[in-house]
């Protein structure tokens, strides 16, 4: 289970601005907001909007693939976000 997903983001405003839009159809709106960081959710901040940098140089990673649904977005710096659903 994950409990919270964080992403780095350039424009902390801008970002937290297109958020909010896109995750109020699933209930969860912004309930954390500092200088550095926003917190989106329903009763508890489960995303959350931070200034970052690298974190890690990438690597080859290994994973199972299965049917599943999917949509996708670009985020405004870019990063394509997949939101998905496994058929029972």
């Amino acid at each position: 289970m994950i409990v919270h997903a964080s992403i780095p983001v350039s424009d902390l405003c801008k970002n937290a601005d297109f958020y909010t839009k896109i995750l109020d159809p699933l209930g969860l709106s912004p309930l954390v907001k500092c200088p550095a960081t926003r917190g989106i959710g329903k009763h508890y901040p489960k995303f959350w909007l931070n200034g970052g940098g690298c974190d890690g140089r990438p690597g080859d990673s290994q994973g199972t693939m299965t049917n599943y649904i999917g949509a996708f977005i670009l985020e405004p710096d870019g990063n394509r976000i997949e939101a998905v659903t496994f058929p029972s």
